[in-house]
């Protein structure tokens, strides 16, 4: 029979044509052969442990250790195979726990470090490694015993609340400024928009007072040229008039004396002023 298994289990393998154990993903199960499939997901193992903090006070502190088997070492996969072939791993592992919770520490943040080398001499037999463990995620530092007692931790808070408190009203200063400046500007961009709308109005009615203007010299200057033109036309009448009358009196009785300089008859001058002023 041909089996396969999941992306987290294993085939552990043993019988005919096997010497010791094949640890596989998938194979061909043949008569006299035994197969049994292991689980390889690490199991979360949630435990209580009896702690006391700097004031001498008990208290429950919940723990939750994460074992699984080292997936990478095939040696390692053997080992653990042939270790859990009979058994579940979560019950070892849980007995080997359960015999080191009713233990007392002095703080908190150093009972589960001292619970931890003890599951790990523990487990270390059946080739299962700690995944993840509070003192993972706990950091060996100075600053983690200035909070040993309550009332530190209460008192760093409140410090902490006014120190937000102070950094929020300067925040809500500095907005309140922004919205200011920005409440100025906008009544100044009003004000110039304003001006603008003006200023274009000033410039629309100049230009149709330029219009007018325009207009008003282009006429004038229409009827100063009719005018022109008339005052010509009159002029040239007055010179052919004035020609006719000389050559009719250059052509009269002979001995009889013509008037000089050019000078002409008051009824030629009494006709070009009525003209003109036509």
């Amino acid at each position: 029979m041909y089996r396969v298994v999941k992306a987290t289990e294993f085939l552990a393998i043993t019988g005919a044509s096997i010497d010791d154990i094949k640890v596989t993903k998938k194979a061909l199960v043949w008569p006299f052969q035994k197969c049994k499939m292991i689980d390889a997901i690490p199991v979360n193992y949630t435990f209580q442990v009896n702690a006391m903090n700097a004031e001498k006070l008990p208290f429950l502190l919940p723990t939750v250790i994460i074992i699984g088997p080292r997936v990478d070492d095939h040696e390692s996969l053997i080992k653990y195979a042939k270790l859990l072939s009979d058994h579940r791993s979560d019950s070892q592992c849980e007995n080997t726990m359960d015999g080191h919770s009713g233990s007392s520490g002095s703080l908190a943040g150093e009972q589960p470090r001292g619970v931890l080398p003890m599951i790990k001499h523990q487990i270390r037999p059946r080739e299962a490694v700690v995944c993840w463990s509070p003192a993972n995620r706990h950091r060996h530092c100075k600053c983690r015993n200035l909070y040993a007692y309550p009332t530190t931790v209460v008192l760093a808070v409140v410090e902490e609340r006014k120190e937000l408190a102070k950094d929020n009203v300067r925040l809500e200063a500095e907005v309140n400024q922004l919205r200011e400046a920005n409440k100025r500007q906008v009544e100044r961009i009003k004000e110039l928009e304003y001006d603008v709308v003006e200023g274009q109005d000033r410039v629309g009615d100049l230009c149709a007072q330029l219009g007018e203007a325009h207009e008003r010299m282009v006429k004038r200057a229409r009827k100063a040229r009719v005018r022109a033109e008339s005052i010509l036309n009159i002029c040239d009448d007055l010179l052919g008039e004035e020609s006719d009358e000389a050559s009719c009196i250059g052509g009269g009785v002979e001995g009889e004396p013509t008037q000089s300089n050019g000078s002409t008859s008051p009824t030629a001058d009494y006709a070009f002023t009525s003209r003109l002023q036509f």
